[in-house]
């Protein structure tokens, strides 16, 4: 094997390790996470070692007897609530394609390897 050769396969070979290993980050940060809260089950994502849970319901919505009142508890829910995403904003002038949705909050912290 003459030098240009071994040069190739020793580039190829350092291309299909760098590619490997920018796949296997991805896949870690793409994995979900899950929480338990008092109203069900969370799944949430690892954004670069921080544990993500967006667009957590925190109070009912303001809709028909609700409305002008104080917030209400959300209800429990079964199965696992997706909160990978930010919810629908808020109402506001002037009125756009806005619903009326929970009140939401967004939770971050550090990755404690599993705890």
């Amino acid at each position: 094997m003459n030098l240009f050769s071994r040069l190739i396969a020793i580039t190829f070979t350092a291309g299909l390790f760098t590619i490997n290993y920018a796949y296997s980050t991805d896949q870690a940060t793409a994995n979900p996470l899950f929480a338990n809260v008092d109203t069900g089950r969370l799944e949430g994502l690892l954004n670069t070692g921080v544990i993500v849970f967006k667009g957590i319901h925190y109070a009912a919505p303001p809709i028909g007897p609700l409305r002008w009142r104080p917030p209400q508890p959300v209800h429990a829910w079964n199965g696992i609530h997706p909160a990978q995403n930010f919810g629908h904003d808020c109402m506001q002038l002037p009125l756009g394609n806005h619903a009326a949705a929970p009140a939401r909050f967004r939770a971050f912290t550090e990755s404690r390897g599993g705890r």
